[in-house]
């Protein structure tokens, strides 16, 4: 069984990770460090053997969850307002399948964000 949080923590913990001052830190660093064109937001995890489940299940309701979230929705769609490219992605690996939800680095986008944010 793939293990999901709660749906109220998972929201408070994705609203968390949209407070503006907070995303434009985790893209400047978190992707910078890793040397990756994308920050995952949130997302789920299963083994190798869970792939189809991940996929074709635990996904896709993991997906709507959030999506069907107002204030996620509205937070989400301010980023996209702005230039962000927001998608939901996922990789395989000997470790597992991943399924989450990313936002793109854009420097442009951050430069708007960074202009909101600073007086």
């Amino acid at each position: 069984m793939i293990p999901v949080w709660p749906k109220a923590e998972r929201a408070a913990y994705l609203r968390e990770r949209l407070r503006p001052e907070r995303l434009l830190d985790d893209l400047e660093n978190r992707a910078t460090r890793c040397n990756r064109p994308h920050v995952v937001l949130i997302g789920i995890k299963g083994s190798s053997s869970e792939w189809t489940e991940v996929r074709e299940v635990v996904g896709p309701q993991f997906r709507r969850e959030i999506e069907d979230d107002p204030e996620i929705t509205s937070m989400l769609n301010a980023f996209r307002e702005i230039g962000f490219d927001i998608d939901w992605g996922g990789y395989s690996d000997p470790t597992g399948e991943e399924f989450d939800l990313r936002i793109y680095r854009d420097e442009e986008a951050e430069r708007r964000l960074k202009a909101k944010i600073e007086p």
